[in-house]
C-alpha cells in the first residue's frame, strides 16, 4: 500500500493519520445521525466528513444543524485544514470539500446541470488520497447519486457501506446499488457503525504491522477478535447479526461453541472452499497439513484447557489444493455465569512471509556482515515507508540507537531545516516507486552536522510488488562545499546567460551553434533545437558573409573580435548586430568561440533617420536668411548655416578652432561667453546681445536666442539657436534712451524755467498789497510783473513752436520784409533781458535789404539768438547784431563775449533738449548754472531752414565768446517797393504770439476816450479768469455778462445779444466749437463777432475755430490792446 502523504507536513502526522470516513445524508434526515453514531467506539482513530444533499440555500450552516445530534466535535472545514481523528467535519455553506494530502481543499458548488455532485467529488478525492484506508457510508441517497464515488472507493481498496431501509422505505436506488455490487456492505441504520468499526479495526491492525501477523498474541487479541466482541456481537443470542458482521470482514474469521457448531465468515468459506457443515462433518483438523496437525491441535487443546488466548501457525489446504501457511489467533468466549462457551478467531495467510523469512534468514547474516563493514551507511524500508534496518555505520555516525532510528525515527537525525524537504523527497519517490537521490545535513555523534547524499532504489518481490527501498548514505561534506561554491558560480553565470538582454552564443570550431541564451534565440527566431544544426553562415546576410568569415578566422587564431553585420532571421527579416567574440580554451586547448551579440537595428534606423533629418535641417537652415547655429552639450559648435559664414566672412574650419570668439567685440565678449556657458551648465534657454564684426569689418549689434536640445529620453544635447542683426533697432533704442534722457532733463529744467518768472510775479503781487500808497514802488512792481509775464508767454510760445516743428506742422507766412525792421523788432523783444544783464548791444545793419520772409518768425530767430547771447554772457558783456549781404546770401550775425561753446558741444548745440543736458555724455561741458532748456537754438535752426537757409556756430573755446551766423537766400528786391504795406499789417499768428498783462494794458488805456459802450459776453469755465476779464472790460465802459459753458453761452447770447463774444474752447457740457455753430445758425447770431480766447494755439486749432464760425482766434493771455480794438471795432471783423 502506498499513499500520497507529501502534503502531510511532518513525521508525527504520518504516524497518527486517522482513517477517513465520508458520510452522505439528506439535509432533512440529519436527526438520524444520533442513531448512526450511537455504537461509535470512543478513542478509535477515525475522522468523519459529512456531506448533506438538499436545500443549499438553508439559512443555517450544516455544522449548526448537525451539532445537536452528535457527541463528536463538529468542525466546519476550511482551506488547508488537517484532518484529525475524533472529529466530524462539515463543508462551509456554498462550498464543496475534497481531500488531498489529508487536508481539505474547498471548491465552488457545482452548477445545477453538473452530473458530479458534492458526495461524488468527495469520494473521488478520498479514494485517490487514502486508497485502501478510505471508507464511505451513504445513509440516504442524494443528489449526484454517489454511485460512481462508491465504485471509486472500492477500486482503490477501501470499503463502502449502504444503509438498508425497511421493506416499505427501501428505495429503488438502494436496492440497485446493493444488487450491482457498488456497496460492499448493506446494514440497517443501527448496525452500520458496528460493521464500519470492524473494518476500521482491521485496517489499523494491518497498517501498524505492515500487513504482517502481530508479533504477540496479546496485541492481536486486543485489536482483532476483541473488536468483534467489543461491538456487542454474540453468536449465541443473535446468530444472524453475528453472521452479518463477520461476513463483512475482509479477513478469515471463525467461531465455535461448546456444542461443536462452527461459524465461518464468507472470507473463510471462500478460502477453504468448504461450508460450515463440511467443517462439522470432517473436522477442522483434517484441513491442516499432516506434518503440522498434531502440534497445532495440541496447542489449541492447551489453550482451551487453560481458557486463554490461542495462537498458532500451520499449513492448511486451500480450496485449489494448495497448502498455505496460516497464522491463527482466537479469544475465548464466556457465558454470563463465566463458563467457557467457545472461541472466536481470525486467520491470516502468511505463506509469503514464511518464504521471505526463510530467504531473509539465509541472506541476513551475509548482508549484515557486508552492511556493517561498508564505507556507506545502509538502510532498508518496507512498503509502508518505515525503516526496518539501519547499518552499524548509521548508528555510529548519528549516535542513534537502533530503536531510535527504525520506523520514521531516522528523520530525527536530519537537520531541522532539511527534515521536511527530505521526507517530501522520500515520499514523492515512494509514491512513484522510483529511485531517488537527494542531499541533506545529517547530525553527527558529537552534535554537529555534515552534508550527506542519500540514494536508494526500490525493492520488488517475485510478483513485482513494491516492498520498500534499500539505500545508502554517504558523507559528502567536503565535496558539498566545493559543489555549493561551484553551484553559486554556475548560478551567477546562468543568471547572466539567461537574463542578459544581449544575445550570448557559442559556436564550435566549425562554426555550428552549441549554445544560445533566450535573447539570442529571440533575435534569430530559431529554437535551440533548430539552431544546433545551423552554422553562423546560415544566419548571415550575403553582404556580411566575408566580414564574418574573416572575423571567425581571427577567432580561431585566438584573437578577440568585434564586428558589425546583418543577420537574417528565421522569418526572413533582417537585424543589424554588433558581435563581440573571444576564444574559449579548456586545458589550454581551443574548444569554442564565445560571442555577445547586440541588436542595433533600432539604433541604426534611428541613426539613418537622424542623418536624414539632419540633412533636411541643413538644407532648410542653409536656405534661411537668419543666422542658425547648433552647439553640443559642452558648448562646442557643431553646425552653422551658410548665412552665418557669409555674414561673418568665416569658414566652418575656422569655427571649429574657436575663432568665433574673435568676432565678438572686446567689451561684450566676456559677458556674452559667460551668459552662454551658464545656459549650457544649467541646460536652459539662452538670450544675449553683443556687438560683432561683420564681414566688411563694421561692428554690428547682434541678438541671439538659443533653446536646449533634448534626446527622446530627455538627455541634454546642447543648444540650437538663431542670431539676428538688430543694429538699426539697437540704434533706435539708444536714440530713444537718449531722447528720454533729454526729455527728462528738459522737464526738470522746464519746471525751473517756469518757476523763475513765477517767483517774482508772486512776490510782486504780495508787494502790491503792502505798498498801495507808494506809486513809485507799485509802478516798479507792475513793470517787473509785466516783464516776467512776457517771459512766461515767450516760453510757452517756444514750446508750441517746438511741437509744431517736431510734427512738421509749422507754416511760414512769407511777404516782402525789410531786414533792418526785423532786427529792430527783435531788439525790442529782447531789450529787457539785455538791459537786465547790463550788456552793450552794437547794431551793424546794412540798409535796404528786403526779402521774402515771415517777419515774425525771422524776428523770432534773431530774438532767440540775442536772448541766448545775453543769457550766456557775463554781466556787462558785448553783444553785436549785424546784417549784411554777401553775394547771393543775406547774413545775420549775432556775436557775444560770453562763456563760449565747448568743441564737443558744437555738433549738438542745435539738438532739441540737448543744450547743457547734464545726463548726456557731454553735459558737464557746460558750466554749472548755464544750462537751459535747449529749445531756442533748435527753433533757430528749423526756422532758418524753413526760409531756405542755414545756421552756423563758431567759438574759439571757453570764455572766448560765440558767434551764430544765419545764412538766407539773397533778397528779391530793394527796400522802398512795399514799405508801407509792411508796416500796415500783422498776421493772426503774430497777434497770438505777442502777450502782455491784460490788466496793465487796460489801465494804460482807461483814461483814453471811451468809445460807445458795447455789449460783451465772456464765456469760460475758469471763473477766476472770466471774472478778471469781466472786470477789465468793464473798466473800459462796456456792459459785460458771464457764462460758464457753451449751453449757457447760447442761452445768454439769445437774451443779451452781445456785440462781441470772447469764448473759451475747452469747456464741459458743450465746448466752444459747438456753441459757435449753434449761435451762427440763429438769425440774431449771424452778424455777431465771435472771438476764440483759448490756450489751444496749434494751426489745426485755428482751422477748426474758423470752421465753427469764430471771427478771430486768440491765444491766452491776449494783449489788452488787441482786445480793445476787437471790442470797439477798430479792426475789421473779417
Amino acid at each position: 500500500m502506498s499513499r500520497d502523504l507529501s502534503e502531510s507536513g511532518s513525521v508525527d502526522e504520518l504516524r497518527t493519520a486517522p482513517v477517513i470516513v465520508a458520510v452522505g445524508i439528506r439535509i432533512g434526515e440529519v436527526a438520524e445521525l444520533r442513531s448512526f453514531f450511537a455504537d461509535l467506539t470512543q478513542g478509535t482513530e477515525v475522522a468523519f466528513v459529512l456531506v448533506a444533499d438538499g436545500d443549499t440555500a438553508h439559512p443555517e450552516s450544516l455544522a449548526t444543524l448537525v451539532s445537536p445530534h452528535v457527541d463528536l466535535p463538529v468542525v466546519e472545514a476550511a482551506e488547508g485544514t488537517l484532518i484529525e481523528a475524533g472529529r466530524l467535519y462539515t463543508p462551509p455553506t456554498g462550498r464543496v470539500v475534497v481531500v488531498k494530502g489529508r487536508r481539505f481543499r474547498l471548491q465552488p458548488s457545482p452548477a445545477s446541470d453538473d452530473h458530479v455532485g458534492p458526495i461524488d467529488r468527495l469520494l473521488f478525492s478520498l479514494a485517490k488520497d487514502q486508497q485502501s484506508r478510505a471508507a464511505a457510508v451513504l445513509l440516504s441517497p442524494g443528489g449526484g447519486d454517489g454511485t460512481r464515488g462508491l465504485q471509486a472507493i472500492r477500486e482503490a481498496g477501501g470499503r463502502s457501506f449502504l444503509r438498508k431501509r425497511t421493506t416499505d422505505g427501501e428505495s429503488g436506488s438502494d436496492r440497485e446499488r446493493a444488487s450491482n455490487g457498488v456497496a460492499d456492505h448493506v446494514f440497517p441504520l443501527d448496525r452500520l457503525m458496528t460493521g464500519l468499526m470492524v473494518h476500521i479495526d482491521h485496517v489499523l491492525v494491518a497498517e501498524r504491522n505492515g500487513l504482517q501477523w502481530p508479533s504477540s498474541a496479546a496485541y492481536a487479541a486486543e485489536h482483532l477478535p476483541t473488536s468483534v466482541l467489543s461491538h456487542g456481537l454474540d453468536m449465541d443470542r443473535d446468530a444472524a447479526h453475528f453472521r452479518a458482521v463477520i461476513d463483512s470482514a475482509p479477513v478469515l474469521i471463525w467461531a465455535n461453541d461448546r456444542h461443536g457448531n462452527v461459524f465461518l465468515n464468507r472470507a473463510c468459506r471462500d478460502f477453504f472452499g468448504a461450508s460450515e457443515a463440511d467443517f462439522r462433518h470432517n473436522g477442522w483438523s483434517n484441513f491442516i497439513h499432516e506434518e503440522d496437525r498434531e502440534a497445532f491441535t495440541a496447542a489449541y487443546r492447551v489453550a482451551v484447557d487453560r481458557q486463554e488466548v490461542f495462537e498458532g501457525q500451520c499449513r492448511v489446504l486451500r480450496h485449489d489444493g494448495m497448502y498455505r501457511w496460516m497464522q491463527s489467533i482466537a479469544l475465548p468466549r464466556f457465558s454470563d455465569e463465566g463458563w467457557l462457551v467457545g472461541y472466536v478467531g481470525s486467520s491470516f495467510d502468511i505463506s509469503r512471509m514464511k518464504s521471505s523469512e526463510r530467504t531473509l534468514r539465509e541472506s541476513e547474516q551475509w548482508f549484515k556482515s557486508v552492511a556493517d563493514n561498508a564505507p556507506a551507511m545502509l538502510w532498508i524500508t518496507d512498503e509502508h515507508h518505515r525503516c526496518t534496518y539501519l547499518s552499524r555505520g548509521w548508528l555510529e555516525f548519528t549516535g542513534q540507537t537502533e530503536a531510535e532510528g527504525l520506523g520514521l525515527g531516522w528523520a530525527d537525525a536530519v537537520h531541522p531545516d532539511d527534515r521536511e524537504r527530505a521526507i517530501r523527497h522520500f515520499l514523492a519517490a515512494a509514491e512513484r516507486q522510483q529511485p531517488f537521490s537527494f542531499d541533506y545535513r545529517l547530525r553527527t555523534v558529537d552534535g554537529g552536522f555534515r552534508w550527506a547524499i542519500d540514494a536508494a532504489r526500490p525493492r520488488f518481490d517475485d510478483a513485482g510488488k513494491f516492498v520498500g527501498y534499500i539505500g545508502s548514505v554517504i558523507d559528502v561534506d567536503e565535496r558539498k562545499g566545493a559543489e555549493m561554491q561551484l553551484a553559486r558560480s554556475e548560478q551567477r553565470y546562468r543568471s547572466l546567460f539567461d537574463n542578459n538582454i544581449d544575445g550570448i552564443v557559442s559556436v564550435d570550431l566549425n562554426g555550428y551553434f552549441t549554445a544560445a541564451n533566450p535573447a539570442a534565440l529571440e533575435m534569430s527566431g530559431y529554437s535551440m533545437d533548430e539552431l544546433r544544426y545551423l552554422s553562423f553562415i546560415h544566419l548571415c546576410a550575403p553582404e556580411s558573409v566575408d566580414t564574418l568569415i574573416q572575423a571567425f578566422q581571427r577567432g580561431l587564431r585566438g584573437e578577440a573580435l568585434s564586428i558589425e553585420l546583418t543577420m537574417i532571421r528565421k522569418d526572413g527579416k533582417t537585424r543589424d548586430l554588433i558581435v563581440h567574440g573571444a576564444p574559449i580554451y579548456v586545458d589550454g586547448e581551443l574548444r569554442e568561440l564565445f560571442g555577445i551579440t547586440v541588436d542595433v537595428t533600432e539604433r541604426n534606423e534611428a541613426v539613418a533617420k537622424l542623418r536624414e533629418s539632419e540633412e533636411r535641417f541643413r538644407e532648410m537652415a542653409n536656405g534661411l536668411p537668419l543666422i542658425v547655429w547648433v552647439h553640443d552639450a559642452t558648448g562646442k559648435q557643431e553646425f552653422v548655416n551658410d548665412t552665418f559664414c557669409e555674414y561673418f566672412g568665416i569658414t566652418r574650419e575656422m569655427l571649429r578652432k574657436e575663432r568665433w570668439r574673435l568676432l565678438v567685440h572686446d567689451e561684450d565678449g566676456a559677458a556674452y561667453s559667460e551668459q552662454f556657458m551658464a545656459a549650457v551648465r544649467e541646460q536652459r534657454s539662452f538670450h544675449a546681445e553683443a556687438r560683432v564684426r561683420r564681414a566688411d569689418g563694421e561692428w554690428r549689434w547682434m541678438e541671439s536666442w538659443g533653446r536646449p536640445r533634448l534626446s527622446p529620453n530627455g538627455e541634454f544635447l546642447g543648444h540650437i539657436g538663431t542670431s539676428v542683426d538688430v543694429t538699426e533697432r539697437k540704434l533706435y533704442e539708444l536714440s530713444l534712451e537718449e531722447h528720454d534722457r533729454r526729455t527728462n532733463s528738459f522737464l526738470t529744467k522746464l519746471a525751473r524755467e517756469l518757476r523763475n518768472p513765477l517767483a517774482p510775479i508772486r512776490t510782486g503781487l504780495e508787494l502790491l498789497q503792502q505798498v498801495q500808497d507808494d506809486a513809485a514802488i507799485r509802478e516798479e512792481v507792475r513793470g517787473t510783473i509785466q516783464r516776467q509775464t512776457r517771459q512766461l508767454i515767450k516760453l510757452v510760445d517756444n514750446l508750441v513752436d517746438i511741437s509744431q516743428v517736431s510734427r512738421g506742422q509749422l507754416e511760414l507766412h512769407k511777404r516782402p520784409t525789410r531786414l533792418d525792421e526785423v532786427a529792430h523788432m527783435a531788439v525790442e523783444m529782447t531789450r529787457p533781458m539785455i538791459d537786465e544783464g547790463g550788456h552793450h548791444l552794437t547794431l551793424d545793419l546794412e540798409p535796404e535789404i528786403e526779402m521774402e520772409a515771415d517777419r515774425e518768425r525771422l524776428a523770432q530767430v534773431l530774438a532767440n539768438l540775442l536772448n541766448n547771447a545775453a543769457k550766456y554772457t557775463p554781466h556787462g558783456g558785448q553783444l553785436i547784431l549785424k546784417t549784411a549781404r554777401h553775394g547771393d546770401e543775406v547774413v545775420l550775425i549775432v556775436r557775444d563775449s560770453g562763456i563760449g561753446i565747448p568743441l564737443e558741444m558744437r555738433e549738438r548745440v542745435f539738438d532739441a533738449f540737448a543744450h547743457g543736458d547734464p545726463t548726456a555724455a557731454d553735459g558737464d561741458a557746460w558750466p554749472h548754472g548755464h544750462r537751459g532748456l535747449g529749445i531756442g537754438l533748435t527753433l533757430v535752426k528749423h526756422l532758418a531752414e524753413l526760409h531756405g537757409g542755414r545756421v552756423e556756430v563758431f567759438s574759439e573755446g571757453a570764455n572766448r565768446g560765440s558767434q551764430f551766423t544765419v545764412r538766407l537766400p539773397a533778397p528779391i528786391q530793394r527796400a522802398g517797393d512795399a514799405g508801407g504795406e509792411l508796416r500796415g499789417e500783422s498776421s493772426d499768428a503774430q497777434r497770438g504770439f505777442v502777450g502782455a498783462g491784460l490788466a496793465d494794458g487796460i489801465r494804460e488805456t482807461a483814461s483814453s476816450t471811451v468809445d460807445a459802450p458795447r455789449h460783451v459776453l465772456v464765456v469760460d469755465d475758469n471763473f477766476a479768469a472770466a471774472k478778471l476779464l469781466e472786470m477789465s472790460i468793464s473798466l473800459l465802459g462796456h456792459q459785460v455778462r458771464l457764462a460758464k459753458d457753451g449751453i449757457e453761452a447760447v442761452r445768454m447770447a439769445a437774451d443779451f445779444l452781445p456785440d462781441v463774444v470772447f469764448m473759451d474752447i475747452g469747456m464741459p457740457n458743450m465746448d466752444g466749437y459747438e456753441a459757435a455753430r449753434h449761435i451762427r445758425k440763429q438769425p440774431w447770431g449771424q452778424a455777431m463777432k465771435l472771438v476764440a480766447l483759448t490756450g489751444w494755439g496749434q494751426d489745426e486749432d485755428i482751422r477748426q475755430s474758423r470752421e465753427a464760425g469764430f471771427n478771430e482766434h486768440l491765444i491766452k493771455p491776449a494783449e489788452s490792446e488787441t482786445l480793445r480794438r476787437l471790442i470797439t471795432g477798430i479792426d475789421s471783423v473779417d
